[in-house]
């Protein structure tokens, strides 16, 4: 009898940490997509700098690439920000607005959105790779 309920508790065990470490990869990725789309509205604001449309250029992009690459390593590339930038314009209106605060991401990530958003980012991929290769 012993050694079956030992079985029974290494089983409970082992469904609780893999649960937990499934959670924890939700929240983290929710975390950094919420990071993501609050990079992409401050650029977009400062590119905008209080007009309705934005001026573009990539001098803004290429400075804060180089400075978050030399302070936070890889994954900030003048692509991933414009990434960031098309993250909140698809989605910023999700976004809500408080009287007495900034604007913020307010949307909850169900699995949905994350799909979404995936799939922006991959179409944005594909058109960065297929004009590299004219």
């Amino acid at each position: 009898m012993k050694l079956a309920s030992s079985s029974n508790l290494i089983a409970e065990v082992k469904e609780l940490l893999q649960n937990a470490r499934r959670q924890t990869v939700r929240q983290v990725n929710q975390t950094m997509v919420l990071t993501y789309f609050e990079i992409g509205r401050k650029i977009v604001e400062e590119e905008q700098g209080g007009k309705e449309r934005a001026e573009y250029g990539k001098g803004l992009l290429k400075e804060l690439s180089k400075a978050l690459t030399q302070d936070f390593g890889k994954g900030f590339s003048v692509d991933n920000l414009q990434n960031m930038r098309t993250l909140y314009t698809v989605y910023s209106k999700y976004e809500t607005v408080s009287s007495n605060s900034q604007p913020r991401c307010s949307f909850q990530l169900h699995p949905y959105y994350m799909a979404c958003f995936v799939q922006v980012i991959r179409k944005i991929l594909c058109k960065t790779a297929m004009k590299a290769t004219l």
